[in-house]
């Protein structure tokens, strides 16, 4: 069930990345010296025959905390290195600390970011943790009385099921949602309709003074609506996730509709960059060791370094200059990974007064590398 993480598609490990560096630059305290940690999780939902979603650790290296090995997740190989390193105290590495995860969608089914938390542990853990406690899964428990989980699926916003490779459910976390009978496919023709009711006496009178209290006529008009139930909550977790498409289709599509607009967000940062004050700085998170070089218009008006972590990558720092500018203009980064992998992140300088209708990008002269 796990995977190395540079097995994660790059532009995905990329928003896991930056979304982390976006809350440390939002000076969360419990976001310092965390940092995506080596492994991640393949997530699955029901309706979806590809992986929906990766899972990323954040990990502190010293401390508190469980690692995934410890809950039935290593590989047999895996296992036995570690076993082998405890049997002599002296060579025992030090064991990463996860105190949070960030949750990244592999397609638009759903946010970019679609879960996140700084103090939990990962679903992958919490499927499998006693929840009046600690994680208690250490190898031996989770083998012998579970199995070792062989896929995780996420079913709502908080709600997670692991399975073995017999396809039983060996934990979960959260409420699983119960299935819902007769909910349309298409709720439009539904919408504004209202049921009306209405009560009157039953005998009239010419004059309100003269009527009296009386027995009265009540009618109602229930308006065409949908024949919703719940369904039984004994189903086997085998046919639960062949009726999960067909019995949530409607609330899925919706999740899509609403994560959209989101998505062409992401796709305009890509396209046009993403915008950075005068005077401001601006923090790029880095999957690796990498050399840095920019260029562009705006190469000139900012200044790049390096910010070495010893917990992880480096984070490039980028500082626009103070100044006015009349448009807005173009830096372009070009990032060479150790790993061999490459990418180019745009970014534009706009000042406070700058127009909001005008843009410079022209590729300048001037080429900077730090």
């Amino acid at each position: 069930m796990l995977i190395p993480v540079q097995k994660v598609p790059f532009e995905i490990r990329r928003r896991a990345a930056q979304h982390l560096e976006s809350l440390r630059s939002a000076e969360l305290a419990d976001a310092a010296g965390l940092q995506l940690g080596d492994s991640a999780v393949p997530i699955y939902r029901p309706d979806l025959d590809q992986v929906a979603y990766y899972e990323f650790s954040l990990v502190r290296d010293a401390g508190r905390g469980v690692s995934l090995a410890s809950c039935g997740y290593a590989s047999a190989s895996t296992k036995k290195a570690r076993k082998d390193a405890t049997a002599n105290d002296e060579g025992t590495p030090a064991r990463a600390s996860i105190t949070g995860f960030i949750i990244a969608s592999a397609d638009r089914h759903d946010f970019p970011v679609a879960h996140w938390s700084l103090d939990r542990q990962p679903p992958s853990i919490q499927v499998l943790q006693d929840s009046s406690a600690d994680c208690r899964c250490d190898d031996k428990a989770a083998s012998e009385t579970k199995g070792d989980p062989a896929r995780l699926y996420k079913l709502d916003a908080l709600a997670y099921i692991a399975e073995n490779r017999a396809g039983e459910v060996v934990g979960s976390s959260g409420q699983q949602p119960t299935l819902i009978a007769g909910l349309p496919h298409s709720l439009k023709k539904y919408a504004g309709r209202i049921s009306n009711s209405s009560a009157s006496p039953t005998g009239r009178s010419d004059n309100d003074i003269k009527i009296q209290a009386g027995e009265h006529t009540y009618e109602r008009i229930d308006a065409d609506t949908p024949g919703i139930k719940l369904q039984a909550d004994e189903m086997d977790w085998g046919e639960y996730k062949k009726r999960y498409a067909d019995s949530f289709g409607p609330l899925l599509e919706s999740l899509r509709h609403r994560a959209a607009r989101t998505w062409e967000i992401e796709d305009a940062i890509t396209e046009f960059g993403e915008g950075i004050l005068t005077g401001t700085r601006h923090r790029v998170a880095l999957l690796g060791e990498a050399s840095i070089r920019l260029h562009g218009v705006a190469a000139p008006l900012v200044r790049a370094s390096l910010e070495d972590d010893p917990a992880g990558p480096p984070v490039l720092v980028i500082d626009a200059l103070p100044g006015a500018l009349q448009r807005e203009t173009d830096l372009a980064v070009s990032v060479n990974y150790a790993s061999g992998d490459q990418e180019t992140l745009k970014f534009f300088l706009v000042s406070r007064d700058t127009p909001t209708n005008g843009r410079d990008d022209k590729s300048g002269p001037c080429e900077c590398e730090d």
